[in-house]
This record gives structure tokens, C-alpha cells and sequence, in this order.
């Protein structure tokens, strides 16, 4: 029991099992009437209020009887209290683990969701990547046949062209090396076809 004291009640705590019941103990003072005798101040003992339902003060004082003819009626009502905190602790224990495995099934849900997501948004981004790819190779290859159809009739109009055959005919062998440089199905270094 734990117990402090103030100007006119003491309050305390009684252990009943793991749980601590609030009581206060006071001593009121009768008020005068006009010209009667002045009475002694009587107790008031009180189980405080408390728990997680709000369980309602119960309270006894002296009146016709003494406060020490209800000590059985006390001791009862401090274990009732005590048997009803305790419940409601598990009823909260128990809410509370409902509650957690809930937030771990909807965390897990969440996750869940997510990866899915993310996933897909892999799974496009890949997509989009080969569709550049494919587009790029498309461009390299129309490049290089653009080169090749130059060369070809630069070529067939060499007549037209005031420079020495062997140079000419150097610049053509560069030329279709740098459209075969550019051209993927050349090169096959660009392009995969078995890429999913």
C-alpha cells in the first residue's frame, strides 16, 4: 500500500493481485446550523474511479453506523475493482493484438501493392526501352543505307566528278565502313533479338 497525505484526506493505492486500486480516505467537517451542537467531523472512504470503462467511484462514510461496520463491504468492493481493472487490461491486451496483427496484415497488403507496382513500372520502363532500341536500330539501318545508296551513286556518276579514281574509290571503301560501323545487322552489336 502506498499512501500520501494532504490538508485534510489521505490517498492510497492497494495492490490486489498486479493491479493498484486509488482509495482516499477524508475527514469532513459537519457544517453548523444556526445554534446546534457542533458535531464531530466524520470519514469518507472512497474507491476512486478508474480503469479503462470508467469504473464509478464507490464511496462510504460514517452516518448512522461507523465506517468500520462496512470494512467487509469494502474489502469486497476493492477486489471486485481489482478483478475488473485486471479484465479490462486483457480486453485491452487483446484489442491491442487484434489491432497489431491488423496493421501487419495491411502493412503486408501495402507491401504487397507496392511491389506489384513498382513491378510494373520495371516492366514498362523495360518495355519503353526496347521500343527506343528498336526505334534506334530503325534509324541506324535507314542511316546506313542512306550512305550506301550515296556511295552507289556517287559511284555511277564518277564521270561527273573531277577527282583521281583511286582517291574516289578510297572514300567509297570508308564510306560503306562507316555505314557498316552504324548498321546494327552489320555490327550486331546493338540489337537482340531474343531480348523479352
Amino acid at each position: 500500500m502506498a499512501t500520501g497525505k494532504y490538508e485534510n484526506y489521505i490517498e492510497a493505492s492497494f495492490r490486489v493481485g498486479d493491479q493498484h486500486i486509488r482509495v482516499k480516505l477524508e475527514a469532513i467537517e459537519p457544517t453548523s446550523r444556526g445554534n446546534q451542537e457542533t458535531k464531530k467531523p466524520f470519514l469518507k472512504f472512497t474507491i476512486l474511479a478508474g480503469g479503462r470503462n470508467g469504473r464509478a467511484e464507490v464511496v462510504w462514510q460514517d452516518d448512522e453506523s461507523r465506517l468500520e461496520s462496512s470494512l467487509q463491504e469494502i474489502v469486497i468492493e476493492l477486489i471486485v475493482a481489482a478483478e475488473q481493472q485486471y479484465r479490462d487490461l486483457l480486453q485491452w491486451r487483446y484489442e491491442w493484438e487484434v489491432q497489431e496483427r491488423e496493421q501487419r496484415i495491411e502493412d503486408e497488403r501495402q507491401r504487397k501493392i507496392e511491389e506489384e507496382k513498382l513491378a510494373r513500372e520495371q516492366k514498362e520502363r523495360e518495355e519503353h526501352e526496347r521500343i527506343e532500341l528498336l526505334l534506334n536500330q530503325v534509324e541506324l539501318i535507314r542511316k546506313a543505307e542512306i550512305i550506301r545508296e550515296y556511295v552507289e551513286h556517287i559511284i555511277v556518276r564518277k564521270s561527273e566528278i573531277n577527282v583521281p579514281l583511286k582517291e574516289l574509290e578510297d572514300w567509297a571503301v570508308w564510306a560503306r565502313e562507316q555505314a557498316d560501323k552504324i548498321d546494327p545487322i552489320k555490327s550486331f552489336t546493338e540489337i537482340n533479338l531474343y531480348q523479352r
